[in-house]
């Protein structure tokens, strides 16, 4: 396959009935991640403001396409006083816009262990519109890995400017391993789940309720929010459901992908009391834990996070799912709950410019001023 199999068309010229017909159909022969469906991509793509002018990078074999992704250029100022050209990869580059933590992030592609920048970085270096960076947000280790090689072949530069850790439990093993859930954990968080549970179960029966229809999923997702927030704000925080871009995506995800059996709604009850929801996206049997609201309380022992997971957890095996994916960032409860980690970067290939020289010394400047400070 040659590196000139790559080209990059205006998502306008392309139209999104044509767009969903090739995705979807490459969807098929692919293993896509749920940032890589259609049911992702698709409504993203709906949701982005007139301004913003997404691209969409294809790959072809003859004329079989084999690998699909979607570009956005944006012009920011780094720091105040760096002016910079990038071309994000399944982001924007506005703030605004950005709210949706993209994870296994990367095109669509027919044979997925295939290193994606063979090819496509040329394909971006043959665009006659200047840029400076490529970004690559939240991307598995392993991609990362065969990116970077990649990228140094070329002669251009690769700054990471995030890591998060990365967890899941591969839930085919499990279920082959004839071992049930809770056993697969330490003995530590074993006890801290069962001992909650029966403090829960002090205030009445502990009942997971599956939303098995739009009303019930809205109403889930209504009072998940709630919960989110006064969680969040109670901290100083603003909440992931203050910024507009976020719940209009997520309502339009709910509303339009329901139906197909990519969104789980989960409310976990003690009697009449919350324990707690969640808001889970299902892709080719594996389910990404995406968002929460949990009722917390002032009793050390009662442990809503701990206990509504294992519920879904177990709910998806009794299901046949095959992987439940806890997704990026450090947390006490993933770290306890998962069988499984790695890890995610957040890239930007650099073309070598006098501007990126100077941003590195300044941080390593100010790098050092703190170092001294300390």
């Amino acid at each position: 396959m040659t590196n000139s199999q790559w080209t990059l068309t205006p998502y306008s010229s392309f139209g999104r009935a044509s767009l969903a017909r090739d995705w979807q159909e490459l969807e098929r022969r692919a293993r896509p991640s749920c940032f890589q469906s259609w049911a992702w991509i698709g409504t993203w793509l709906d949701c982005l403001p007139h301004d913003v002018d997404p691209h969409i990078a294809i790959r072809r074999s003859g004329t079989r396409i084999t690998g699909l992704g979607v570009l956005c250029m944006s012009r920011s100022r780094r720091h105040v006083v760096l002016p910079v050209r990038s071309w994000n990869l399944t982001e924007t580059g506005r703030a605004d816009c950005d709210t949706l933590t993209i994870e296994h992030n990367a095109p669509l592609l027919e044979s997925p262990d295939e290193n994606f920048a063979e090819g496509l970085i040329e394909c971006l270096g043959r665009e006659r519109s200047s840029w400076d960076e490529f970004v690559v947000p939240g991307i598995d280790h392993a991609r990362a890995a065969a990116l970077v090689q990649r990228v140094r072949e070329c002669g251009l530069r690769v700054d990471e400017y995030d890591r998060k850790p990365w967890y899941w439990i591969d839930l085919q093993a499990l279920r082959t391993s004839g071992s049930g859930y809770l056993e697969a954990l330490s003995s530590n968080t074993r006890y801290q789940i069962k001992r909650s549970r029966r403090e829960y179960e002090k205030v009445g029966p502990l009942v997971t309720t599956v939303a098995g229809s739009m009303a019930e999923a809205r109403e889930f997702f209504v009072a998940l929010e709630r919960r989110h927030q006064q969680y969040w704000q109670g901290r100083g925080q603003p909440g992931a459901f203050s910024r507009p871009f976020f719940r209009r995506f997520h309502e339009r995800f709910i509303e339009t992908r329901f139906d197909a059996g990519n969104v789980e709604l989960v409310r976990i009850m003690a009697g009449e009391q919350e324990v707690g929801y969640l808001y889970n996206i299902v892709t080719d049997g594996v389910v990404a834990s995406y968002q929460s609201g949990f009722v917390y309380s002032d009793q050390p022992h009662l442990k809503p996070g701990l206990v509504a997971h294992a519920a879904a957890i177990e709910h998806s095996l009794k299901v046949g799912r095959s992987g439940y994916d806890f997704l990026a960032g450090r947390s006490q409860y993933k770290d306890s709950l998962a069988l499984s980690s790695d890890e995610m970067l957040w890239l930007r290939v650099q073309r070598p410019k006098l501007k990126f020289a100077f941003e590195r010394w300044l941080r390593e400047l100010v790098h050092l001023w703190r170092a001294r400070r300390r």
